[in-house]
């Protein structure tokens, strides 16, 4: 049964409702969401360490053309990307990179930008997600950041230079001076050293920013405007993480005076633009900071975000010009309300396509009956027929297959289909094969038909709507394909579905996961790792943490190349909490009156500042 999505969940019939499985997004709306478990993981390393350049750039990723294509021209896979390998460590004199990025701004005029959600935290290292963080990002500043006009590449926010010394141990980042906490306190290097100490401090909550608690072992200011950062090992990943939206520099007078930077009037930001109101469900407010530290910027004289969570509204918006862009690469739109908005807003509006950093996939709680057997697990993993829910919610245009890494890095299309779960009959249909395959493995489990399966909680959070037309077909399947009958759905506000996610009071959820970095790593931190933010069920498996580690210290591209490989194919076939499904594009809406806009980074979790803009 294909159900077709109109825009939010109440525009669902009694059926679709009644057939929904749970689904849970990292990327979309919170109403109040809660902050998801720690990222900590086995240790991890991908990216090449700067190299000595004015600019340093990031490994660059497969596909960069794909960012800007015209949206109906479909991305093509590759395998594994190399990455390469880490550099003699070398000095990096690197200038005001920003002045390159936003030359010939015009200053003035508020900005109007779409928001898909109320945000749910305010602080930066606890945020969750890109609807949480495209609020967050604009009070705040990074050590570095991904250049939001050119593919690929790594330039300095807070650090005017910096350098890696002992065989890429260390680094030591130069921070700007004159940098200025928003009431005139110096921001220095002793407020950084401490705002990366406290993304790893182990019990508190840091669903991303706590990622880099792979790599670093400490931080400290060796003098006002210079930050050791001393690595565990030799970690590449740390440079690129460190441009992340995510890896935020808090103010350490602010927290040590008392205040929670977790409430909207105790932020405390260097950024270009500063929080002043906040109506829940309604609007965010930001004005200018005048005190900022890269010279013209920012150009906008402030930014008013608009939550607007129903999605006719936000198109209407749009077309009448109410809003101008999205506050960051997700809008919560299908393909016919991109085209709609294509089609309509010729003449005002472009929508900007970006390569898929988004997963879709399934999740099992492996501590519960049944689900804690293997056997059970496979079988569901066999069962699900991919292709109609891609085709169901966007259809390839918009989505990719599912695989473990993202399409870049991922085996060819060809090869996935040749992998049991993945492959299709004669006809086009799901392999017999598998659906054979799954009802034995049940039978073997001791359900036979589905006979006697347990009542299974699934839960979903109302913020995406997509969701109801993916669940509704997945659990359609599971009952025609398996004969599993007795499921119980709990639609769930925001803040509530997480809370029983991370109580462990689910059986089944789903979710999609933004990429906040473009190597492979990324997504083995987040989903796949024991204590990933998103292993809600800490899913572990011995051959699993060799293959990471190998993988993660290989140095030779080629060597690191096969090990990724391997890992992949292990991901594949492994009795896991994970269910692939599919991979999805993602997009900018902007209007023609803005300038220096570029779709250039390839993550949907990422350039949320929007320092760099103005009115044409």
């Amino acid at each position: 049964m294909l159900l077709q999505r109109i825009t939010k969940p109440s525009a669902l019939s009694l059926l679709a409702i009644a057939l929904l499985l749970g689904f849970i997004v990292a990327c979309g709306a919170s109403a109040t969401a809660t902050p998801e478990p720690d990222a900590t993981s086995p240790p991890a390393q991908v990216t090449a360490a700067p190299a000595a350049t004015a600019a340093p750039a990031a490994t660059t990723p497969p596909q960069q053309a794909e960012a800007t294509k015209p949206f109906g021209v479909e991305a093509t896979r590759a395998p594994v990307a190399a990455p390469t390998a880490v550099p003699t460590p070398a000095p990096v004199a690197a200038g005001a990179a920003w002045t390159g990025v936003a030359e010939g701004g015009k200053h003035g005029g508020i900005l109007p930008a779409y928001h898909v959600g109320n945000p749910g935290v305010w602080d930066p290292h606890r945020s969750p997600s890109g609807a949480s963080m495209a609020a967050i990002s604009k009070a705040y500043n990074q050590v570095l950041q991904w250049n939001p006009i050119k593919a690929g590449e790594i330039i300095g926010d807070l650090a005017e230079t910096w350098e890696v010394q002992d065989e890429g141990n260390t680094y030591l980042f130069h921070i700007h001076d004159g940098v200025q906490w928003w009431d005139g306190e110096t921001l220095d290097a002793e407020d950084v050293a401490f705002s990366i100490n406290r993304m790893i401090e182990p019990e508190e909550p840091r669903p991303r920013s706590g990622i880099i608690r792979t790599y670093v072992e400490s931080a400290e200011a060796i003098d006002p405007s210079t930050v050791q950062v001393s690595l565990k090992y030799p970690a590449a990943a740390f440079f690129s993480y460190m441009a992340s939206d995510y890896m935020k520099i808090v103010s350490p007078h602010a927290i040590e005076a008392g205040l929670d930077i977790n409430n909207f009037d105790n932020v405390m930001g260097s950024g270009p633009f500063r929080p002043v109101e906040f109506k829940q469900g309604d609007v965010v407010r930001y004005e200018r900071n005048e005190n900022y530290f890269k010279g013209e910027l920012p150009y906008f004289d402030g930014i008013d975000n608009f939550i607007i969570v129903d999605n006719a509204r936000a198109i209407a918006a749009f077309l009448a010009e109410q809003v101008h862009m999205c506050n960051f690469p997700y809008c919560d739109f299908i393909l016919e309300e991109f085209l709609q908005l294509e089609s309509d807003g010729v003449d005002i509006l472009k929508i900007w396509w970006e390569a898929p950093s988004i997963i879709g996939w399934g999740n099992l709680n492996v501590n519960n009956p049944p689900l804690d057997n293997p056997n059970v697990r496979r079988a569901i993993y066999l069962a699900i027929d991919r292709q109609e829910i891609i085709d169901a919610v966007g259809g390839p245009l918009e989505h990719s297959i599912g695989s473990p890494f993202p399409p870049s890095y991922s085996r060819t299309e060809e090869e996935i289909l040749q992998i049991p779960g993945f492959r299709k009959g004669a006809d086009g249909q799901k392999d017999p094969a598998d659906l054979e395959e799954a009802r034995r493995l049940l039978a073997e489990a001791g359900f036979p038909n589905g006979e006697g399966f347990p009542k299974m909680d699934m839960v979903i959070r109302t913020v995406v709507a997509v969701y109801a037309d993916m669940g509704a077909i997945i659990k359609q399947q599971l009952r025609d394909n398996l004969g599993i009958e007795d499921i119980e759905l709990r639609l769930m506000e925001s803040a509530a579905g997480l809370q029983a996610y991370r109580q462990g009071e689910w059986d089944m959820a789903a979710q999609f996961v933004g990429l906040i970095n473009t190597d492979p790593e990324d997504i083995l931190q987040q989903v796949y790792n024991e204590k990933g933010a998103w292993n809600w069920s800490r899913w572990s498996d011995p051959k699993y943490e060799e293959l990471f580690a190998r993988q993660s210290a290989e140095q030779d591209p080629a060597k690191r190349r096969e090990a990724l490989r391997e890992m992949e194919l292990f991901l594949y076939e492994t009795p896991k909490h994970a269910i692939e499904l599919f991979w999805k594009k993602h997009a900018w809406v902007v209007n023609n009156k803005i300038g220096g806009f570029e779709a250039a980074p390839e993550l949907v979790n990422c350039c949320m500042k929007l320092e760099h803009l103005w009115y044409k």
